[in-house]
């Protein structure tokens, strides 16, 4: 499967996912970053688990062709919305950068994946950067657009 058909299987398992509840938790997609070979994809999400408990950022690695968790994340978790960049060094390393001191979990190898996390404010020019304080682009299914490499 081309990388672009891995893309593409992405972007279809990202919008089919949407929200999903579990537990009473919701977990919403924030940013998708596929790796270079389109093998993988880096998943960002918002979980909520209710009124008392806040929101959080999970950060997930998957299958390209796998949907958004429906659980916590697979890579870290913070227990607040932060800004934050995913860079895909090649398809087996991965660099998280962050201002953030609620990281809570923060593993360093997932799936043959090596996890860089860099302690710095995110580049609000990449195009894999979330801020909830930024005006946020569209995701791709939302306008047709193609995942970037």
């Amino acid at each position: 499967m081309g990388t672009l058909r891995r893309a593409v299987a992405a972007t279809l398992a990202f919008t089919l996912a949407g929200c999903d509840v579990i537990d009473g938790c919701v977990n919403t997609p924030l940013l998708t970053a596929p790796s270079p070979d389109g093998e993988r994809v880096a998943v960002a999400f918002e979980r909520s688990c209710g009124a008392t408990t806040g929101f959080s950022t999970h950060l997930s690695i998957l299958p390209a062709t796998e949907p958004v968790p429906s659980d916590g994340g697979n890579v870290a978790v913070a227990r607040e919305l932060f800004p934050f960049s995913l860079h895909w060094r090649d398809s087996g390393q991965l660099r998280v950068t962050f201002l953030a001191a609620g990281v809570v979990r923060s593993e360093e190898m997932v799936d043959d994946v090596r996890i860089d996390y860099v302690r710095a404010p995110p580049d609000p020019t990449s195009p894999h950067t979330w801020s909830p304080h930024w005006p946020q682009p569209l995701l791709p299914e939302k306008t047709n657009q193609k995942l970037p490499n």
